[in-house]
């Protein structure tokens, strides 16, 4: 498979011998698994299970893998460089994205996903499917939060670091397009950082009794009236210092409504880096938490609607143990972003 990533070979479902999968620190192995429950053939036998019991959806498929560093411009150069490929004409074709993230607008405006939406509606027989992700534990990765700053009030949002932070500390505040807050940071050493008042950036260091070296720079990047008729954006950088990581320990961040109308907010962390909001307690205490619903509830979203793709064949059943045939042609395509091996 790498010489298939490479261009020096050309593997096919059909093709016989095993693809190893050699587990590292650059790939994990994660393009060859999601490629074997796409399109895998379940053609070897082993000493545990006879051949074609482990079948993927689509064992027939064509495969086209394409490696990403994940920035939205490379990602929708290889959207096109699988849709606009010659082996893909007069196919249907799946691109699958397996990756995620839980910072940006989450209304469908971001260059990718709008770039998704005019491919898949300019030609019946495209579907693109993008990982729903896997943060999802409200006790374990509390990312999101969702609440509203009363008229004339404020709130605290709080949210933690870990010891050894590997890179920048975020936090994702979305609010009402219509409202205005004003933010204020204050660090675990009482450092506070602001105020960011609406639509108006701050820059501040924190931790100023470390060596020079070992203090964060803490941006308050505020963006109002955004394109595509965004919601207002308030985004919390915490960056690592040149030496050490950023500061564990308890943030706080007070929002602030200068107006009478009260203003709905959400608000989401980077939870690869561990950063996260306070978790869900069985008995209210008055902050803001996580919770089942605020993990799962989106912002105010505008919903976008592509023409259905035609049908083509029919579908593998999910207890399948053998390839299955379609009386029509059948063809899928795969990204798979992380390194294939």
């Amino acid at each position: 498979m790498n010489r298939a990533v490479q261009g020096t070979l050309r593997i096919r479902t059909f093709d016989t011998g095993v693809v190893k999968d050699r587990e590292d620190e650059l790939s994990k192995g994660h393009g060859t698994h999601v490629a074997g429950i796409a399109a895998g053939a379940g053609s070897m036998e082993t000493c545990c299970h006879r051949a074609r019991t482990y079948v993927g959806v689509a064992p027939d498929a064509d495969i086209i893998m394409v490696r990403s560093n994940f920035t939205a411009s490379r990602l929708i150069a290889a959207i096109d460089f699988i849709l606009n490929h010659p082996e893909a004409f007069g196919k249907p074709v799946v691109v699958n994205m397996s990756l995620g993230g839980t910072i940006g607008p989450h209304d469908g405006t971001m260059d990718v996903e709008r770039h998704i939406d005019s491919q898949v509606a300019a030609r019946a027989g495209r579907a693109i499917v993008v990982a729903a992700g896997n943060s999802g534990d409200v006790k374990t990765d509390p990312c999101h939060v969702a609440a509203t700053v009363p008229g004339n009030g404020s709130v605290d949002v709080e949210f933690t670091t870990p010891d050894g932070l590997p890179g920048a500390a975020l936090v994702d505040v979305w609010y009402a397009r219509a409202g205005s807050l004003n933010a204020t940071l204050t660090s675990p050493d009482s450092t506070v950082i602001g105020p960011a008042n609406h639509g108006v950036d701050v820059t501040k260091t924190a931790n100023p009794s470390a060596d020079p070296d070992r203090r964060p720079t803490v941006d308050l990047n505020s963006t109002i009236n955004g394109n595509h008729g965004r919601d207002n954006n308030l985004l919390v950088i915490i960056a690592k210092p040149t030496s050490g990581s950023v500061p564990a320990g308890s943030w706080t961040l007070r929002l602030t409504n200068p107006t009478a109308t009260p203003v709905p907010f959400h608000a989401w962390t980077a939870p690869r880096e561990r950063v996260h909001f306070l978790p869900p307690l069985d008995t209210p205490d008055g902050k803001i938490r996580a919770s089942e619903s605020a993990q799962l509830a989106p912002p105010s979203v505008t919903r976008r609607t592509a023409p259905p793709p035609a049908r083509y064949g029919r579908a593998a059943s999910s207890q399948s143990r053998r390839p299955i045939s379609t009386p029509a042609p059948y063809g899928a395509y795969s990204l798979c972003p992380e390194n294939a091996r």
